[in-house]
């Protein structure tokens, strides 16, 4: 059993050696050998054995049956100790040593003649010497095997991480932009600040440096493909009290036909209440904490507010603010503006309200007030309601038109940047300005144009979304766009394809346009407009209406613009990671606590029980 176990190596080694023992005289026949091999019971080779115990057995027939078994015994284990060293790596030569040194104590404790003792022990340690190297060279055999198959699974693996390498440096260029973030994050690592910039820069007087804190490696390191996204939104909230708040505003930060959040937010909102940290609260707990309210500008019932991410806020300047009315007698008309530098990129931001129709109600109240005699207020009155009643005309457009003429003349924007250029024109100081508001300009097509409208609406098939025909019907009687045909206001200003119904004016709570006596037109009052420097450097990806918030006559009005953003000047006067920090740490706190209770009445809902007491 135990020669048909062992490897044929080691049966061909005991063999030579067993003819080796019969030549010299210690083995009389193999037969005699393999009979003493199964009748070995232990390492000792002669314990329970009758024949030995036998009175009349030769004495030296005992001491050559007993080496010929330990020399049986001894070549069974060696042959069993290879065999098993080709299984177990480690330990063999140990083994094996061990095995021969008990097989010498255990010839050497037996009564042998010193001669035979002698053979026996040369024919053991022969043995035993002859297993070791063989052990020795297997095992040097497996490991030189085995160090060549890892070095080529290395050099395969080095191989492949090559390519992989070189694959994303041959990426095209478009595609190269969504990869970025990615491949940064996995392969690269974070700049090195040598100990000598810091000794002798104080990051606020540098220069154009690539490693500059505003430079291009600071820039490449958080924005790969050097592009922000910037979502502008417009809402006239027609006096919304807090209370009267949606109860979400997911729907006008997160529009539907968005599947990521912008990186900079520029929410314009008009004819708010008092009650503005609530409205900023809200949109706070809306946003979510990886956006801050970075600064915000209030003008009466006009609010401006600029949410950034807070990867951001450590590369923006000092935000700059400033106001403006346009109308002394009305706290709804005017402007507020924001402007900033992103690295090397300025911004203005606006939100303004035009005027509508109330010069002659304002000179009724003057003369009110000032109690002219009867005849010149009975005239001024008749004056008034002829104009409440009748459509828009060529003195309102006018006055649109001078609004804004006043505010980009008027607005002392940037106070603590250099701008890019010296203009008494606001929007030519910057790289980028992007206008928001109620703009109040109207459809104009002449009388009966409210039944003219409501017929190409009608022609709509969808509610949301009107086809580029309709779309052009509505916008050839606007009246911005033929101001800007005529280049009186907004020269250089871009605006996104209009593909949404007109957003003034509904009945409260309604999908229904004005039906009210006076029967106003269906107008695209509130518009996003924006501006660059540089042509080419900036896209607008989306222009809608929203049309889920039906708590105000006007719909909201979103445009996000897709902008490059360049290296900047580490000597501009940075804002330090300011933001407004109880604004984030109560809406963070509202959003948890509204997440929470969401969570819990779904679980509420899902396990409801019915109990019988």
């Amino acid at each position: 059993d135990v020669e048909d176990e062992t490897p044929r190596s080691s049966r061909q080694r005991r063999s030579g050696l067993s003819r080796l023992a019969e030549k010299r005289g210690l083995i009389a026949s193999p037969t005699a050998s393999n009979a003493s091999l199964r009748s070995v019971g232990g390492t000792s080779g002669c314990g329970g054995d009758e024949a030995l115990k036998s009175p009349g057995t030769n004495p030296g027939a005992v001491c050559r049956l007993q080496r010929r078994r330990l020399v049986a015994a001894g070549c069974s284990v060696v042959a069993k100790s290879s065999s098993s060293a080709v299984e177990d790596e480690g330990g063999t030569t140990g083994g094996v040593v061990r095995l021969g040194s008990s097989m010498k104590r255990s010839i050497s404790s037996q009564d042998l003649a010193s001669t035979s003792e002698s053979q026996a022990d040369m024919l053991m340690s022969t043995a035993v010497t002859s297993a070791a190297a063989d052990d020795n060279s297997l095992g040097l055999d497996r490991l030189n095997d085995w160090d060549n198959s890892g070095s080529s699974r290395l050099g395969r693996l080095q191989q492949r991480r090559f390519q992989s390498s070189t694959s994303l440096a041959n990426v095209p260029t478009d595609t190269r932009g969504s990869m970025s973030s990615l491949a940064s994050n996995a392969s690269s690592t974070m700049r090195k600040i040598p100990v000598s910039d810091v000794r002798n820069r104080t990051f606020l007087h540098g220069s154009l440096s690539a490693n500059g804190l505003l430079g291009a490696d600071q820039l490449d390191a958080l924005i790969a493909d050097r592009r922000v996204d910037i979502m502008a939104v417009t809402w006239n909230m027609a006096g919304l009290d807090s209370k009267s708040y949606p109860r979400s505003l997911e729907s006008l930060l997160f529009p539907p036909d968005q599947e990521h959040v912008p990186d900079v937010y520029a929410l314009c909102f008009q004819e708010v209440t008092p009650d503005i940290k609530e409205l900023l609260l809200r949109c706070q707990a809306t946003i979510g904490p990886n956006h801050v309210l970075f600064e915000f500008c209030r003008n009466k019932a006009l609010l401006l507010a600029i949410f950034l991410r807070r990867d951001l806020i450590w590369f923006v300047s000092v935000p700059d603010t400033s106001f403006l009315s346009t109308r002394v007698a009305m706290a709804t008309k005017g402007c507020a503006a924001i402007c900033f530098t992103l690295f090397g990129t300025s911004m203005l931001f606006i939100s303004s309200h035009f005027k509508r129709k109330i010069l002659y109600f304002c000179l009724f109240v003057y003369l009110l007030i000032v109690r002219i005699r009867t005849r010149h207020l009975l005239i001024y009155a008749h004056m008034y309601l002829v104009h409440l009643y009748s459509t828009d005309d060529d003195a309102n457009f006018e006055k649109r038109i001078h609004d804004y003429q006043k505010i980009i003349t008027r607005l002392d924007l940037p106070k603590f940047t250099k701008p890019v250029r010296k203009s008494n024109d606001v929007t030519e100081r910057f790289d980028y300005v992007i206008w928001s508001g109620d703009l109040n300009f109207r459809v104009r097509t002449g009388y009966g144009d409210r039944q003219r409208v409501d017929r190409v609406l009608t022609a709509s098939t969808s509610p949301a979304e009107v086809p580029p025909d309709v779309a052009d019907a509505l916008t050839a009687g606007d009246e911005l766009k033929m101001a800007q045909a005529e280049g009186k206001i907004f020269q250089n200003f871009l605006e996104g394809d209009i593909r949404f119904p007109p957003t003034y004016k509904f009945d409260i709570n309604s999908d229904v346009y004005d039906t009210s006596n006076k029967q106003r037109v269906p107008s695209y009052t509130d518009r996003v407009l924006y501006r660059c420097r540089r042509p080419g450097t900036a896209t607008v990806t989306a222009y809608n209406s929203i049309r889920e918030l039906r708590c105000s006559d006007h719909r909201p009005v979103y445009a996000v613009i897709n902008a490059t953003i360049r290296p900047g000047v580490d000597s501009i006067p940075l804002a330090h990671g300011r933001f407004r920090h109880d604004i984030y740490v109560e809406g963070t706190r509202r959003r948890a606590t509204q997440l929470d209770l969401s969570g819990l009445d779904a679980r509420d809902k899902a396990s409801q029980v019915c109990s019988v007491m």
